[in-house]
């Protein structure tokens, strides 16, 4: 089961953390301005390359704005993991926005995630 942390467009909140056991997978969900080219892309510390893994799982259409990215986390072994996600065109470095995700993952959770 998925639980998802959904992020309003202009809100002020750019931080993210979730508690996972290894293997549990969390959703995550971007607005994406509807700019051309615009996308959110992850980028992860150099010590989380191996033990996380970031699927790109849709990109939701949605009226008005622009659209929604979900991406889905998977923690393989134990261990806190952070995990920046910057929106930016892929041909370009210059980053429009950032939010950075905290991946706490243990061998058993001690207390409901979020």
């Amino acid at each position: 089961m998925f639980s998802f942390f959904y992020i309003q467009t202009g809100e002020a909140m750019h931080n993210t953390k979730f508690l996972r056991t290894v293997g549990q997978p969390c959703r995550l969900e971007l607005p994406t301005p509807g700019a051309p080219g615009l996308g959110w892309f992850a980028e992860l510390a150099e010590a989380a390359h191996g033990p996380v893994s970031v699927t790109l799982e849709d990109s939701l259409q949605h009226t008005g704005e622009g659209r929604r990215q979900a991406f889905v986390l998977v923690g393989q072994a134990a261990g806190d993991y952070e995990l920046r996600f910057v929106l930016r065109r892929a041909w370009s470095p210059e980053i429009r926005d950032a939010h950075r995700v905290l991946l706490q993952v243990r061998s058993t959770c001690s207390r409901p995630a979020h």
